[in-house]
């Protein structure tokens, strides 16, 4: 190997030699002690996003993590694959600048519902408790149909379909403390408290712990406020959504028996 290499390693042989001296050193323990120990470099990274060391850090307890747990990468890719799919079809509240933003979750006794319609952006047939009934209701609505790409002369219901929960809103998912903060500071610059031109804030300053504590603490009374009001919130949009697909299905009226001719033997 060239001195060059020891210079500057690929990540790939920095993996490795981490591997062996993290062996060496720990010996044959589990992968929860990396992962307890990430949980606390995470935390540094957050007080200095910009620094690659506190980055190495966590790299390198991931690669621990991974090797510890007899995961390989092509697993370890299957697994990134499925979850980048969940996440997908997860609905998120809006982003919050240094806050974790964690999807929104159903409750358990939402039911997954069908939906139909011409694009795979507006379904405008369902709730259905069956898919058969969600295209049903597209063919007999007509909404969908357009020319055959085979034949020009012929109709066809060109249908986007999914299965879909429209779960209630919580109001807790949607507060996050950076807005929060931020309006209150706005709220003191607009009023007559801070009338000294130097006194120009911010003046609501708290730590990522503080701001984690403020927003548990809030979640948790709008929780209580919510169910003590018997509160449900609602929307049009999906909460939650799998197996969409595309189908093509003849127009009603070809599927339908042809009307008895006129005249002739009875």
């Amino acid at each position: 190997m060239s001195t060059d290499s020891f210079e500057h390693p690929t990540l790939a042989e920095l993996r490795d030699r981490h591997a062996d001296w993290s062996q060496r050193q720990f010996g044959d323990v589990s992968a929860v002690g990396p992962a307890k120990h990430l949980s606390k470099e995470a935390l540094e990274v957050a007080a200095a996003p910009h620094d690659p060391i506190e980055h190495a850090d966590c790299w390198m307890l991931l690669w621990d993590m991974q090797r510890r747990a007899g995961i390989s990468d092509a697993m370890l890719a299957d697994a990134i694959r499925q979850k980048l799919d969940i996440n997908m079809s997860r609905s998120w509240p809006p982003p919050q600048e240094g806050e974790a933003r964690e999807h929104v979750h159903s409750p358990a006794n939402v039911p997954w519902q069908w939906y139909s319609g011409r694009d795979d952006e507006n379904f405008s047939f369902g709730p259905c408790d069956t898919r058969e009934e969600a295209i049903r209701l597209a063919v007999e609505d007509g909404m969908c149909e357009e020319r055959s790409a085979d034949d020009p002369e012929v109709w066809e219901n060109h249908i986007h379909l999914i299965e879909a929960q429209k779960a209630p809103l919580r109001l807790a998912d949607w507060i996050g403390t950076d807005t929060l903060l931020e309006r209150a500071d706005e709220a003191v610059a607009d009023s007559d408290r801070v009338c000294y031109e130097h006194d120009d804030g911010p003046w609501f300053e708290a730590t990522p712990e503080q701001g984690a504590d403020l927003a548990a603490r809030l979640r948790r009374a709008c929780d209580e406020w919510q169910a003590a009001h018997g509160l449900t919130f609602t929307c049009r949009t999906f909460s939650a959504s799998r197996n969409a697909e595309f189908v093509i299905v003849p127009q009603l009226r070809e599927l339908l028996p042809a009307p008895a001719a006129e005249g002739g033997d009875a």
